[in-house]
């Protein structure tokens, strides 16, 4: 049998399960029961899985419409120009069609065919429901001789010819900032930044490398949130978000990857991501909001990313 058709199976036996596919492997991926709040693979791989850090929404999914999103970054770029701080990072759930379990584990397939270099999963979980992604963006990746890790932040459509001072300065705020975090754990050395493809949008990358980590979930619970998903200061980001996302993230934005049994591990920032509600995808998309952000360029980013799976789901 197939990857697809075991993961229909589960999800029609209502098991719960996750199945993920490393970057650069083959498409049959790794399958992890569920035991004792734990997923486990027969061989002894865990998938780790930290969720965004919640607080109280108004709705659990609420779709927010184009006027009301761009209200919401109108408000934050307004408050940002005059309390002096520096980025809050917006989502929103874009609404898509109708999905089937027998077209979830389709879309896995197809998503582990389109973005070779992405984590890709589908998962069943107990508290969070059913969710699928294919996100391009390390948290931390470690082993005995050392850790890497990346920055990541930065949005235009493929072919655009430079990149503008917005985009260059959201991303140098992030590498700072994870720089920072990694300081207590080893020696951390920012590498030379590129452009790369993830699906329908390009992206600023900055690969950050360093020493062997004595303590590599801690270091990962020190990066997350970066300012890539939250903003900068932390603390005023986070509350910002509490107080103007009218829905709950979820694993939208939190931590998911791979423990290995030699120590070694592969943690991913979730991203490009959607959850089956009722039989409906949902797909969550957000982006960086600076004092120089324009609205209606901030809503266009989100339309691109959430490009990533809708483009799959309607093809």
């Amino acid at each position: 049998m197939s990857a697809g058709d075991l993961i229909t199976s589960a999800l029609e036996k209502g098991e719960y399960f996750a199945w993920c596919r490393l970057p650069g492997t083959d498409t049959s991926g790794i399958h992890a029961s569920f035991h004792d709040g734990q997923y486990i693979s027969a061989d002894g791989v865990k998938v780790w899985l930290k969720p965004w850090d919640d607080a109280p929404a108004q709705a659990r999914h609420a779709i927010l419409s184009r006027d009301s999103y761009l209200r919401m970054i109108s408000e934050a770029v307004d408050d940002m120009r005059t309390s002096s701080w520096q980025k809050v990072v917006l989502s929103r759930i874009v609404s898509g069609p109708e999905c089937s379990f027998g077209q979830l584990a389709a879309l896995y397939e197809v998503l582990c065919a389109r973005y070779p270099q992405a984590f890709v999963y589908v998962l069943s979980h107990p508290e969070f429901g059913i969710w699928v992604g294919a996100t391009p963006e390390t948290l931390l990746q470690w082993n005995e001789e050392g850790m890497s890790t990346m920055a990541l932040a930065g949005t235009r459509k493929p072919g655009t010819s430079n990149w503008g001072e917005k985009e260059h300065t959201e991303h140098q705020i992030v590498v700072d900032e994870m720089l920072k975090g990694l300081a207590e754990f080893t020696q951390p050395i920012a590498g030379a930044t590129e452009t790369i493809q993830a699906g329908p949008v390009e992206h600023l990358r900055t690969p950050i490398t360093g020493g062997p980590l004595s303590e590599p979930l801690a270091a990962a619970q020190a990066l997350h949130p970066t300012p890539a998903v939250c903003g900068l200061p932390r603390k005023k980001a986070l509350e910002y978000i509490r107080g103007h996302e009218p829905h709950r993230r979820e694993l939208y934005t939190g931590i998911i990857g791979l423990l290995l049994p030699d120590g070694s591990g592969h943690l991913f920032v979730n991203l490009r991501c959607m959850q089956l509600a009722n039989g409906q995808a949902l797909i969550y998309a957000g982006g960086g909001i600076t004092p120089e952000s324009n609205p209606e360029s901030e809503w266009q980013e989100t339309v691109l990313k959430s490009g990533t799976l809708l483009d799959v789901l309607n093809g």
